[in-house]
C-alpha cells in the first residue's frame, strides 16, 4: 500500500526544477518538466519509490502487435519494464514501471536522476520502436 508522498520528497522535485502535481487520492505525485511525464508513489513499509508512466495507443493501432512492441522494449531497454493493457472498449496503452528501493534512506540526487532518467528511457523506446507512428501519434 502506498503512503502518502511527503513535502520532502515534493521539494527534491521542485529542488530540481521539476513541476509537481500532488494527487491525493492515489497518493502520488505528477512529475511535468522530464522527456515524459510519470508518477511517483512511495511505499514506506517496503521502502521502495514506484515510477511509473503510461501512453494510449493512437485509435486503429494493431494493439494485437502491442506485446511484441513491449518485447522489444524490454529487450533493449533497462530501468523500464514495459507492459501493455488492452481494453475490451479497443483502448490500448504501453505502460512503463520501476522500483527504487530505499532501505539507507531516501538520496535526492539519485531519486531525480532515476526519474529522469526513467522518463528519458520511456521516451527513447517510443521512438526507437514505433518510428513510423505505428502506434501512436
Amino acid at each position: 500500500m502506498s503512503t502518502k508522498v511527503g513535502e520532502a520528497q515534493i521539494e527534491i522535485f521542485n529542488n530540481a526544477a521539476l513541476e509537481v502535481v500532488e494527487d491525493d487520492d492515489s497518493n502520488e505525485i505528477y512529475v511535468k518538466g522530464t522527456d515524459f511525464p510519470l508518477w511517483v508513489s512511495i511505499e514506506e513499509e517496503g521502502q521502495f519509490i514506484r515510477l511509473r508512466t503510461y501512453l494510449e495507443c493512437k485509435e486503429g493501432a494493431p494493439l494485437e502487435d502491442l506485446p511484441s512492441l513491449a518485447a522489444l522494449c524490454n529487450d533493449e531497454y533497462v530501468l523500464v519494464n514495459f507492459t501493455t493493457t488492452v481494453y475490451e472498449d479497443g483502448r490500448g496503452y504501453l505502460n512503463g514501471i520501476y522500483y527504487i528501493y530505499y532501505n539507507f534512506g531516501l538520496i535526492a540526487p539519485q531519486l531525480v536522476y532515476s526519474t529522469k532518467k526513467f522518463s528519458s528511457i520511456f521516451l527513447a523506446a517510443l521512438r526507437e520502436f514505433d518510428s513510423e507512428d505505428k502506434f501512436f501519434s
